[in-house]
């Protein structure tokens, strides 16, 4: 019985993913926007902005340029036949 919590539990694990942080990014704009913050609360609200920002940026998938060389090549060998 205690393997069937186990495995419940571990279902039940919250998982945020980076456009789940992206969206939060996009409500934090939304209230700078329409001033839900004191200004006392800004200095601190925008470099938590910032950071979260930062992380999102650093943890996007990157573009493989690989596929563009690929895609010369093929296109190099093509015109050299």
């Amino acid at each position: 019985m205690s393997e069937e919590n186990t495995v419940a539990e571990e279902a039940q694990t919250p998982d945020i993913s980076i456009n789940d942080i992206r969206n939060m990014l996009s409500v934090v704009d939304a209230c700078a926007v329409r001033g839900a913050c004191t200004p006392e609360e800004l200095e601190g609200v925008g470099a938590l902005r910032n950071k979260v920002a930062a992380f999102v940026e650093a943890n996007l998938p990157q573009e493989e340029p690989a596929d563009e060389e690929s895609a010369e090549e093929t296109t190099e060998e093509t015109a050299a036949e």
